[in-house]
């Protein structure tokens, strides 16, 4: 895996990007590994955000909460977020329920993309897209539930939009 980054996460950062986007991480040994990885470049600030697999877990099956949280704690320094996206819109709101509830005076950034809810088939592609609920019923919640940092997945889904800051 660090094979595989190091190439493209030097050739962002010597290109002079601002800010890089640890995003779709499936597992917590990737995860770790980023963030270690991530020091090497002290100037250079991230987010992380994981696919989940439902509204309680990663794709690889670790509890996300677990996960980055650990994850904040390794690097806090560089992290400006830790997240979820490519997930469907309806589990974002279990994902992140109680996050910080052991940090009252010093919450952990969230960050909140998930795609549209479609699920993909790989002999026919996309499927389910009746069955979507809009994003935008679901982002005041996420507020609530302290994300700071809100946007849609991709230009797959019609609402499209900047980042929010809360």
């Amino acid at each position: 895996m660090r094979e595989w980054h190091l190439p493209r996460m030097k050739a962002l950062v010597e290109g002079g990007v601002d800010m890089l986007a640890l995003e779709t991480i499936p597992c917590h040994e990737e995860a770790e590994m980023l963030c270690d990885m991530l020091r090497e470049f002290p100037g250079i600030k991230a987010w992380l955000s994981f696919s989940c697999k439902d509204n309680q877990n990663i794709a690889h099956g670790e509890n996300f909460q677990k996960v980055a949280k650990k994850c904040w704690e390794s690097n806090p320094d560089q992290l400006v977020a830790v997240g979820v996206n490519c997930c469907a819109p309806s589990w974002v709101s279990d994902l992140l329920k109680g996050f910080n509830d052991d940090r009252p005076h010093d919450p952990i950034p969230l960050i909140v993309y998930p795609n549209s809810g479609e699920k993909y088939n790989p002999q026919i592609g996309w499927i389910d897209r009746d069955k979507c609920e809009p994003v935008e019923m679901f982002i005041q919640q996420w507020l609530n539930l302290g994300a700071r940092y809100v946007r849609s997945w991709c230009d797959r889904y019609p609402f499209n939009t900047k980042p929010v800051i809360n």
